[in-house]
């Protein structure tokens, strides 16, 4: 199993909504990054850069610890003798993405 880095997509969006920047257009003015990057991001198909984590650390007030909830989630990764990929969270739980 190979341990990768995911976004909890679940808690970003709660985050998003009690700021009320759930529409990407008012998180994109608010940060000041291109909606197609945030869409990305929100979505879970791309992290963050740095320079980009710092701006929604900012506009989102989160606390290190948050920050690394939401942004630093492992997943594992096990592709098993057919070289399917399943990927799995930190209690050994498949994710939603690999069901």
């Amino acid at each position: 199993m190979t341990s990768i880095s995911t976004i909890d997509t679940i808690s970003l969006k709660k985050r998003l909504i009690d700021f009320h920047l759930e529409k990407i257009r008012d998180l994109s003015m608010a940060t000041g990054i291109s909606q197609p990057t945030l869409r990305k991001i929100v979505s879970g198909q791309a992290s963050p850069t740095i320079a980009v984590l710092c701006k929604l650390i900012k506009v989102l007030d989160l606390s290190p610890s948050e920050a690394g909830q939401i942004f630093l989630t492992s997943a594992y990764v096990d592709g098993g003798d057919t070289g399917d990929a399943n990927a799995y969270d930190r209690s050994g739980h498949q994710s939603a993405s690999a069901r």
